[in-house]
């Protein structure tokens, strides 16, 4: 505890809140077999087995014995092999949540004691110490976990790295070697053995770099780690070697309802729930470096969504705004089929000129304005009007803005384009007759709007943010982007399908809420801004969060709240705690710039330290005022290195340096207690753990469901995207099935779209996370509905490692998945996966499959009929696409 008088100003200090006894589902009592030799204890789904030994002797997970022999130390003594063989270990507690088991025995002078604790969840804690009784070298002591080399086929280590794919996969013929992993699972495509360790101290191995291998050999694969491989010398009464080593069974637990039911999306936000007619339906730039008022050309490719030729209000398509009342108003008054375009400077309209556009209801049409020797207005390449105005304005662009839309504004703009000189003619009427805007050395600013939104963003209902909702431009100025890069700014808006690509809707015709509950969703995640202090367990925006909350439940939805791994420099907290909670070598963002959020500065923490107390009490505390349904964490369940001695991370190395340690078992504690929490008020709460690149199990087993994938979104586009996940490392990593933990992939467009991630990941029966509204949630949404129309969760799922027997699909590179339902026929996912367009065939077993001889085929997503010819079906795919055929 800090020296402060903090458990006086803060209630949650010492707060137990989510420490309990109980057995929460979907998990069961342990239950003990105390026999003469050994005790098995048996948990959900897994047995464990103890003999003479501290640590399993069997071990059996989804129906399968996963050990090739009892995990054992090993030891050399003054260079005699030894293996400590005592008594069966004595059963000390058993309780339906926790089993304690302990032995001690002494062999060559060399006194093993072992503390045993399973708890409910499957996760086994061998705390063990080595005393001597006598002087003597230790020559060597080697931990051996053997697996049966049929469920050791796959390897994950923790820890991984951003931006690379080389801790999970298929496990090398020669094996692995590294150095000090904290975790490292080994199994198949649907069980595993985790072993985990948080710490390296006593450690003395004789190559750093090659102190955990993975050896395959024969009829057993092991998990070998070199403790001590350098001779060391002992004496009665040093301090004994003490160790915590643990051990968990994969999967985990059963899911009666996984993501496919719960249909996430992280589209919260306050006022979704309401539409205010004047809030700002605007995509906005900075104006300096963006244009040039002596002359250029501004054009864009627009659809209204009013009737232009009677528009109920003045509607605003650009709005250049600059200090001082100057700038320019393109815009259709109200109640006339007209369009006005008026330059302002210093109060005096110096251009007013008026137009009469032909719309033509439902497409796009080019719309131009240019100015340097004259001002001119262009649509669909036609010239409409002119003013001899030489250039624009005299004014400055510094503190100016370039607005599309307004308030109350609907348009559908599909590419945006401002060029460093007045075009030609010509050129306009090629540019309104051609394809997408081009990029030549004449553009200032071109945004095709084709990406969605930066990573992580979701539609805001204040386009004021800078940094929030931001588009991706192929060329800009400025930094009103995503973290500070070029960016326009959206106010009001999705993303839909346009002419080429995607286009932004400005405008909505109804709530956000409603629409997402419309297109399925049924589970909103609102993020950090719910709060000003990053990561915080409070707000001062109450009455805005219990108006979502409330109107989210009147329409069915579960309304999950954000928390982190960051504490802000301006929480309360601060000053008393900031020392004693967060990790060494200190870690931080700064600034955190995350508008709407104030700015500050934020530290990562560690859950070893008293913030976990905090963060569990201040979970309740909101649950209860606010009636939310569970948590998304954002990070929360990754053990981070951590050196801080004031909370008991790190150890002293002999050279006078702190190492870091890996606190897995207080993140665990920290994660049960926050499942604890939501499960006690709301069985049916939610967990939702964003986790990339970390997979320890020990504090995932906590979570309802995993968003693995984000570690890949940094990379730009063109390799393969095989190449940044290959299939072995999916089906590890990002599955979940053999984890039990249910699993949702990450993608934010980087460095593969959505769409293309669904191609790889439906193989694996897993879901890619949509955002807002927009094309991401509507393939979502229309996925939700072919499952329910289907019964997918009545089905049997063949996915391709396994269906030799059911379907073959050729070429090479084009692989199937499948799921047969007993009275509906089959689901076929395929996809290409290849950098070369195919037509690919699959041919399905009708015996397997159990299909009729007058079976038919149509595509389940936009019913078109598919030919089928002798259960065998032809789909032509480019590069990276897919397709689910349905047949029956």
């Amino acid at each position: 505890m800090p020296q402060s008088d903090g458990s006086t100003r803060f209630p949650w200090v010492g707060s137990r809140e989510g420490t309990s006894e109980e057995v929460l589902a979907p998990w069961t009592p342990l239950e003990v077999r105390d026999r003469d030799d050994t005790i098995d204890v048996a948990c959900w789904g897994r047995r464990y087995v103890f003999g003479a030994s501290p640590f399993p002797v069997a071990v059996e997970t989804a129906g399968a014995e996963v050990l090739a022999g009892p995990v054992r130390l090993a030891a050399l003594v003054d260079g005699q092999p030894v293996t400590w063989r005592g008594v069966a270990a004595t059963l000390r507690e058993a309780r339906p949540d926790r089993v304690v088991l302990e032995m001690n025995c002494e062999e060559a002078g060399l006194e093993l004691t072992t503390r045993t604790t399973i708890e409910y969840d499957g996760m086994v804690r061998v705390d063990w110490t080595l005393r001597p009784t006598r002087e003597l070298q230790l020559t060597e002591l080697i931990f051996e976990m053997p697996l049966n080399p049929d469920h050791a086929r796959y390897f994950y280590w923790f820890t991984g790295k951003w931006e690379l794919r080389e801790n999970a996969g298929l496990l090398p013929p020669e094996g692995l070697a590294g150095g000090f992993r904290p975790l490292v699972w080994l199994g198949d495509e649907e069980r595993g053995l985790a072993w985990f360790c948080e710490s390296d101290e006593h450690w003395r191995p004789r190559d750093p770099e090659r102190v955990t291998r993975v050896v395959p050999g024969g009829e057993r694969v092991v998990l070998r780690l070199g403790l001590v491989e350098e001779p060391l010398f002992l004496s009665p009464g040093e301090a004994p070697m003490g160790f915590t080593f643990g051990l968990q069974a994969t999967p985990v637990k059963p899911n009666a309802e996984t993501v496919w039911d719960w249909r996430i999306s992280h589209g919260g936000d306050y006022g979704i729930e309401r539409l205010d007619p004047e809030a700002p339906a605007t995509l906005r730039y900075p104006a300096e470096g963006n244009l040039d008022l002596a002359q250029g050309t501004l054009e864009l490719r627009v659809r209204p969504l009013f009737d232009a030729a009677c528009p109920p209000r003045d509607i605003d398509l650009f709005r250049l705004q600059l200090p001082k009342g100057d700038g320019l108003r393109w815009f259709c008054p109200a109640g006339e089929p007209r369009m006005h375009l008026v330059l302002n400077q210093q109060q005096d309209h110096v251009v007013d000129l008026q137009t009469a556009p032909a719309w033509e209801p439902g497409r796009f049409h080019h719309v131009a304005v240019t100015w340097g020797d004259a001002v001119r207005v262009y649509h669909d390449g036609r010239l409409l009007a002119t003013d001899p105005r030489h250039g624009s304005l005299v004014a400055s662009l510094h503190g100016g803005a370039l607005i599309f839309g307004g308030p109350g504004a609907r348009w559908l703009i599909g590419e945006v384009r401002v060029s460093d000189g007045a075009r030609s003619p010509e050129e306009l009427a090629a540019t309104a007759a051609g394809g997408p805007f081009g990029l030549d050395e004449h553009v200032l600013l071109l945004d095709n709007l084709d990406e969605a939104f930066e990573p992580g963003i979701i539609e805001h209902l204040d386009g004021g943010y800078r940094g929030y909702s931001s588009t991706r431009p192929a060329r800009a100025t400025g930094d009103w982007g995503w973290q500070g890069k070029p960016g326009g700014i959206i106010g009001l808006g999705r993303f839909r399908e346009g002419d080429w690509g995607r286009a932004l809707e400005l405008g909505l015709d109804q709530p956000p809420l409603e629409s997402l509950a419309e297109l399925g969703v049924r589970t909103i995640c609102i993020h950090e801004q719910w709060t000003d202090f990053e990561g915080y367990t409070s707000t001062t925006h109450a009455d805005k969060l219990r108006s979502l909350v409330r109107a989210c439940h009147e329409r069915g939805l579960r309304v999950l709240v954000y928390f982190g791994f960051l504490l802000s420099d301006l929480a309360p907290e601060w000053p008393v705690f900031g020392e004693e909670v967060t990790v060494e070598p200190r870690r931080s963002y700064d600034p955190y710039d995350y508008p709407p959020q104030p700015p500050q500065v934020a530290h990562w923490v560690c859950y070893q330290s008293v913030w976990q107390d905090q963060l569990a009490d201040g979970i309740a505390r909101l649950m209860d005022e606010f009636d939310v349904d569970g948590v998304y964490l954002d990070g929360t369940a990754t053990p981070p290195p951590c050196s801080n001695e004031r909370h008991g991370c790190g150890y002293a190395r002999p050279n006078g340096t702190r190492a870091v340690t890996y606190p897995i078992l207080a993140t665990r504690e920290m994660m049960r207690r926050i499942y604890t929490v939501v499960k006690s008020r709301k069985p049916d709460g939610l967990v939702s753990v964003h986790q990339s690149t970390c997979m320890t199990i020990p504090t995932l087993a906590w979570a309802t469901s995993l968003w693995d994938g984000e570690q890949f979104c940094h990379l730009e586009r063109g390799a393969g995207a095989l190449e940044t996940i290959p299939l072995d490392a999916f089906r590890v990593e990002f599955m979940g099935h053999q984890w039990g933990v249910p699993a949702e992939f990450l993608c934010y467009d980087r460095p593969y779209t959505y769409e293309q991630a669904c191609a790889f990941t439906l193989l694996h029966d897993v879901l890619v996370r949509p955002n807002g509204l927009g094309p991401h949630l509507e393939l979502a949404s229309r996925l939700w509905r072919l499952s329910d129309e289907f019964g997918r969760r009545e089905a049997e799922w063949l996915p391709y490692w396994r269906n030799a027997d059911a379907v073959t699909v050729s070429p090479e590179g084009a692989l199937a998945s499948l799921y047969r339902h007993p009275g509906e026929g089959v689901l076929v996912v395929v996809s290409n996966l290849t950098l070369e367009a195919a037509d690919v065939t699959v041919c399905l077993s009708a015996e397997r499959l159990r299909l009729r001889c007058e079976a038919r085929a149509r595509d389940g997503l936009n019913g078109a009929d598919v030919a089928l010819r002798d259960h065998s079906f032809v789909i032509p795919l480019g590069s990276m696409e897919w397709r689910i055929v349905w047949v029956r």
